[in-house]
């Protein structure tokens, strides 16, 4: 009775742990996808598997995310897909976008130097905006009293139910 009583104490014992929450953004242009990975706190995932399934559920891209947390491949076939991130610890973010399909190669071609300094115009541009969503994501990931106080009468009420077996059982 003692060792189940110092067992329920310890479980009692307040402890602060936030889940890491996954977050994934994923900006397409034409059939080139660049896709963002982090963690509520902004933590990039770093080497977070990614597999990227056609609307039939078959795999058609696999991959890792960089040091920033980002990942850049093209998909040929016009369609909707879903990206699902694998990150440490089993945690998992998905998210669903659309490939319309390839832009034309004389506009690649002639406009590409444009195209990657207006990309990272925007990247820049949409950094802030990121960093705000997560920081709301985060406060609306941290558990509520409502969740401690759910969390305690769990606690306790498997605490009772295993002093009720234990005097059942003559112990």
């Amino acid at each position: 009775m003692k060792r189940l009583a110092l067992i329920s104490l310890l479980l009692l014992i307040p402890s602060v742990s936030f889940a890491h929450k996954v977050s994934l953004f994923v900006d397409v242009s034409g059939n080139e996808i660049e896709l963002s990975s982090y963690f509520s706190d902004g933590t990039p995932v770093k080497g977070g598997d990614v597999k990227v399934y056609d609307s039939l559920g078959k795999a058609v891209f696999e991959g890792r995310t960089n040091k920033e947390g980002e990942l850049h491949f093209t998909l040929k076939k016009p369609g909707t897909y879903k990206a699902v991130v694998l990150a440490e610890l089993g945690h998992r973010a998905e998210a669903t976008f659309k490939v319309n399909g390839e832009r034309k190669e004389e506009n690649i071609k002639g406009n590409m130097k444009d195209t990657q300094e207006l990309r990272e115009v925007i990247r820049e541009e949409l950094k802030p905006i990121k960093e705000e969503l997560l920081k709301i994501e985060e406060e609306n990931s941290k558990p509520s009293l409502r969740d401690a106080i759910g969390g305690i009468g769990w606690i306790l009420g498997i605490f009772g139910g295993a002093v009720l077996l234990s005097r059942r059982r003559g112990g």
